[in-house]
């Protein structure tokens, strides 16, 4: 039996080719040109796809979770997600940079505020992170969307 996985309007199969997805996270780090160079490769590598992650702090984690310890010394730990945050336009920016190179994009959303912006997106797919996958909430309302997970 022939499975077929379509997203975006593209079909993927082991006959007909399997999904490659550039994992850039927030490896942008806030910079657009950055995040431009991060789709650039991606395509020019032969990704299909590059998936991002959208952090806010306060869905991850507590604010009082402690102390990491970085090359450039010691960061609160919510800090450092707090500076991986991005308003919602830089997002936009993304959607509009996939759609340049025929690129999908892809996002992982860890809680219910960042679910329902990447929604407003309009994602073809919305990627469930591993340490999501007892959020069950943030689960059954990506699953409404009607897209893949």
């Amino acid at each position: 039996m022939k499975k077929i996985f379509t997203m975006a309007g593209r079909s993927f199969s082991a006959q007909e080719g399997v999904l490659v997805i550039a994992e850039a996270g927030t490896g942008h780090e806030g910079d657009p040109d950055r995040l431009e160079a991060l789709v650039r490769a991606a395509k020019q590598a032969g990704a299909d796809a590059v998936k991002f992650q959208m952090v806010f702090a306060h869905e991850i984690l507590h604010p009082e979770t402690g102390i990491v310890h970085l090359p450039g010394g010691p960061v609160r730990l919510f800090d450092r997600f707090r500076a991986l945050e991005q308003n919602p336009s830089f997002y936009e920016t993304a959607v509009r940079l996939c759609r340049e190179e025929g690129m999908i994009l892809l996002c992982s959303p860890f809680g219910l505020e960042s679910e329902s912006l990447l929604a407003a997106l309009s994602p073809p797919a919305i990627k469930i992170a591993s340490p999501e996958l007892n959020h069950f909430p943030l689960i059954r309302k990506a699953a409404s969307r009607g897209v893949p997970l």
